[in-house]
């Protein structure tokens, strides 16, 4: 789990899963793999996910 911000991607993990549409779709984490191992797991993905900042989400 990326440690930058593990809430936000707990959260769009929860979100996307009661939406179902992960159905049929694996979740790969790549934190504290071997940079070998980074390289394999995204050139197999089809997506990659990235949670550092909360740019461009409104801010009260």
């Amino acid at each position: 789990m990326c440690t930058n911000n593990p809430h936000d991607i707990r959260q769009i993990i929860y979100m996307l899963k009661i939406r179902d549409p992960l159905k049929g779709w694996e979740l790969t984490p790549i934190y504290e793999q071997p940079q070998k191992e980074v390289a394999r797991i995204l050139r197999e993905g089809s997506i990659f996910l990235s949670i550092v900042t909360q740019e461009g989400l409104a801010c009260a």
